[in-house]
């Protein structure tokens, strides 16, 4: 991957910068502290993995904004891709993210559906993860010395980190994870094959229980089967006994409901015997009752003839009521007319009276503003008078600097004049005394021809400023009286309008006078409302022709309540002559009814008699039916329990059937664990250090040796080679140890790393450091093109850092791109090309030079 370009909009401390990185092939990243140089590496990792410094993403955007995005173009195999990622804070947050790659036409999408998707696509295409490339394209402070430096031990697990070997780790974990489990379910299945053994113990005891308990069903049976015969005997001979106490019981019950209903046909014919008599009264009174209704047919046609009259006179009255109301609105409407003509007359009497005073004061007012505009008038051609003087006073002002210049100058000269030697400074002639004298009398002369213009300048200036002084004044004084102008002007408008309206309301209060006394006389003459004074006195003509009486109509309402009676004895009358013969032959039939009644009360009395005989061994045989059911009773529950013993002991051999079963499947699930657990304790031993971790730090030092030594040779003019030793003897000699030694030869031969001066030292740090890097790119399948390099410069003098600078010109042929980062300014000028970054109020900026 080859860096193209970087464009960061509101990004940490950038808000909207751009880097193009195709104008130069090794560059130093310079800035001060805190400025913002690794923010650009966070840039490049954020916008290919989403990843950087930051604990999250929104804690990346620019302080005081709420979205940032980063786009980043790189070159990978011939290709052009550039992948633009977005983050927003607004709502509940919003990502994006999105790959392309350079066509012929332009930009053509390379993005998934989802980000999850275009982010594996960018995996896949750059061949290296998030670590991987911070491992492999950044050179981290003290990475490499801290390899060198450390025990071998120690160095294993540096170069295991820098590999990714955690992972084997992860894996030995999880192995020896599944490998307790393992031990955990054999411990189970031993413990649930013991458990069922016990239990198979009692295979005989159960088999002697069941024998034991079908015996005892089987005898429980047959005594069972005689006690329900018995029980059965005597349930139908008490059956029987029960019916015919029970037939007696009904009967008793029919007698006595028979001798209720004797008693109420009795009550019966004794009312009907008193209806009878009743009617025969009431038809005895017949010509009394007709001779009362012909009366109340007449009292009642009177009191409809008074009910007309009335209902006549209560329309006649409302109407009278309604004209009477509608004359006293009226007149109340007339009376608040001339209430309001009245008080308007009122209010426009006193503004007809001033129209005189307001012309005075229109006719004043006037004469001041005449005035005022006059003087307004001489301020102005007073305050161009002021201008003039403004501007003549500057211009004296410039003639006399100018003056006092050409007076500096000629001193000057003069003094050159004084100090010259042989050859004038002026004319550059040969200056002899005669020269000297001549000249110097031409400068005396010219200076003080200077000095005259210039008092005189002065003194017109002073004239000039006298005379502006003055019109000044006179300004001052025309704005003391001017300031009132406006407000003489609005008062002015405002009498004016004040005179208008009084002129109008003279109009209008002689309009009202007129309307005043219209109103007056036409309630003082009563002339309004004629139609409905007309229409009063008719309804009072036809209210005196009705002559309605109130007292007379209510006696004649007493009349009709008094006869009212006889319709009620005319009802009586009908009813009477309708129901006597009814109610005649009614009695006859209960009278009848009455004699059967008796006769079959004294037949159901002799039955009872005799069925009272019949009965009286019920108790008895009800006492041996009960007997006989609580035998049946406890000889049934007896059996049940029995056959539930049978069942029980049943069900239990049938278990130990399913147990038998049941170990044979966790004997399976026992070996099954066993195996497994073999096979997980052999996978931790091989994911552990001694394992693949140690095959493949085997496998990669042979690789970053042979890398190293490439560049060593480089470096050292081919004096220098390492070798990295993995195994050696013990003290004893009896065996081999495994280690992790640095051997480095020169011209004098094979020593450690501890003897090397600190050039050659920091050398063979960086040749093992990038050998490292081009080895883990090289493993994740991708070729390393670039290379940042951020070693901590500040620690080396003067001299090593010429050394670092050195080594870097050494490999840049080995790469694309070389970014070296540092804050010192002593470097700066050894690199072709300086990133200079700078952090203001409003954020970093960047500067390629």
């Amino acid at each position: 991957m080859v860096p193209l370009t970087l464009r960061l909009q509101n990004f940490m401390s950038y808000q909207d910068e751009e880097l193009d990185f195709q104008g130069f092939h090794l560059a130093v990243l310079t800035g001060e502290n805190g400025a913002g140089k690794s923010t650009l590496l966070d840039a490049i990792t954020w916008a290919l993995w989403g990843r950087a410094r930051a604990s999250s993403d929104d804690a990346l955007i620019h302080p005081g904004c709420t979205d940032m995005e980063v786009e980043y173009a790189f070159g990978l195999q011939g290709n052009v891709h550039r992948v633009i990622r977005k983050r927003s804070q607004k709502g509940r947050g919003r990502s994006d993210l999105s790959l392309q790659v350079e066509a012929v036409k332009g930009w053509q999408a390379l993005t998934e559906s989802s980000i999850k998707g275009t982010q594996t696509k960018i995996n896949q295409l750059m061949r290296l993860d998030y670590e991987t490339f911070i491992n492999s394209v950044f050179l981290l402070q003290g990475r490499a010395d801290e390899f060198t430096n450390k025990t071998p031990g120690q160095r294993k697990e540096i170069l295991s980190d820098i590999l990714g070997l955690s992972v084997y780790e992860n894996y030995e974990a999880r192995a020896k994870k599944h490998g307790n489990e393992a031990d955990k379910q054999i411990a189970v299945a031993e413990s649930k094959i013991k458990q069922i053994a016990d239990e198979l113990a009692h295979q005989t005891q159960y088999q002697t229980e069941l024998t034991a308990a079908e015996h005892d069903v089987e005898r429980l049976s047959q005594q069972l089967q005689t006690a329900e015969k018995t029980w059965q005997e005597l349930h139908e001979q008490h059956r029987a006994i029960s019916d015919k106490q029970r037939q007696s019981d009904e009967l008793q019950n029919r007698l006595k409901q028979d001798e209720v209903n004797i008693a109420h046909i009795k009550e019966t014919i004794t009312a009907l015997q008193s209806k009878i008599t009743q009617y025969q009264t009431t038809l005895a009174q017949r010509a009394e009752i007709e001779q009362g209704l012909a009366k109340l047919q007449q009292a009642r046609a009177t009191v409809t003839d008074w009910e007309r009259r009335w209902q006549e006179a209560t329309e006649l009255i409302n109407r009278k009521h309604t004209l009477e109301r509608e004359l006293y609105a009226a007149q109340a409407k007339i009376e608040a007319e001339l209430r309001g003509v009245t008080v308007m007359i009122n209010h426009l009497t006193p503004q007809v009276a001033n129209i005189e005073q307001h012309q005075q004061q229109l006719n004043k007012l006037e004469n001041q503003l005449n005035s005022l505009r006059d003087l307004e008038q001489n301020r102005a051609t007073q305050q161009n008078q002021h201008n003039e003087l403004d501007k003549e006073i500057a211009r004296l002002h410039e003639q006399q600097k100018q003056i006092e210049k050409e007076g500096k100058e000629l001193r000057t000269k003069f003094e050159e004049l004084q100090q010259a030697g042989a050859y004038c400074p002026i004319c550059k002639r040969l200056l002899d005394d005669h020269h000297r004298a001549e000249v110097s009398t031409q400068f005396d002369q010219e200076i003080e021809a200077k000095r005259a213009d210039y008092q005189i300048l002065k003194q017109q200036s002073k004239d000039l400023t006298t005379q502006k002084t003055a019109v000044q004044n006179q300004l001052k004084e025309a704005d003391k009286q001017l300031v009132h102008l406006n407000q003489l002007s609005g008062q002015l408008a405002a009498l004016k309008q004040a005179l208008i309206e009084a002129e109008k309301s003279k109009i209008e209060l002689g309009q009202k006078q007129v309307q005043q006394s219209a109103l007056k006389a036409e309630l003082t003459q009563q002339t309004f409302s004629q139609s409905t004074r007309t229409e009063l006195a008719e309804v009072d003509t036809a209210l005196a022709a009705l002559n309605y009486d109130r007292e007379v109509h209510q006696q004649a309402k007493t009349v009709v309540e008094q006869l009212t009676r006889f319709e009620v004895a005319e009802r009586t009358l009908a009813n009477a002559v309708e129901r006597l013969p009814e109610e005649t032959a009614r009695l006859e039939k209960e009278q009848n009814q009455l004699n059967r009644l008796v006769e079959q009360v004294t037949a159901d009395r002799q039955k009872i008699v005799d069925w009272r005989k019949e009965t009286s061994q019920l108790a008895d045989v009800g006492q041996r039916l009960a007997k006989a059911n609580g035998e049946v009773a406890r000889l049934q529950r007896e059996e049940r329990l029995s056959r539930d013993k049978v069942a029980a002991a049943k069900q239990r051999l049938s278990y130990l059937e399913v147990l038998t079963d049941r170990r044979s499947e966790h004997e399976k699930e026992l070996q099954q664990a066993r195996q497994e657990l073999g096979v997980y304790r052999e996978l931790q031993v091989a994911f552990g250090k001694k394992g693949v971790q140690a095959l493949l730090i085997e496998s990669a030092i042979p690789e970053i040796e042979l890398e190293a030594n490439q560049l060593l040779n480089r470096m050292s003019d081919g004096r220098m080679n390492l070798r990295f030793d993995t195994h050696r003897e013990a003290k004893s000699g009896d065996n081999v140890i495994e280690t992790l030694d640095i051997r480095i030869a020169d011209e004098l031969g094979t020593r450690d790393y501890d003897l090397f001066s600190g050039g050659e030292a920091f050398r063979i740090n960086f040749a093992i450091r990038i050998a490292m890097s081009k080895v883990l790119a090289r493993r994740a399948g991708a070729q390393l093109q670039t290379l940042i390099i951020d070693e901590g410069f500040g620690s080396q003098d003067g001299q090593g850092r010429e050394r670092v600078v050195e080594a870097i010109n050494t490999i840049q042929g080995d790469f694309e791109k070389v970014i070296v980062i540092t804050h010192l300014d002593e470097l700066k000028e050894m690199f072709p090309v300086r990133i200079e970054v700078q952090k203001t109020a409003s954020g970093s900026h960047l500067t390629v030079r």
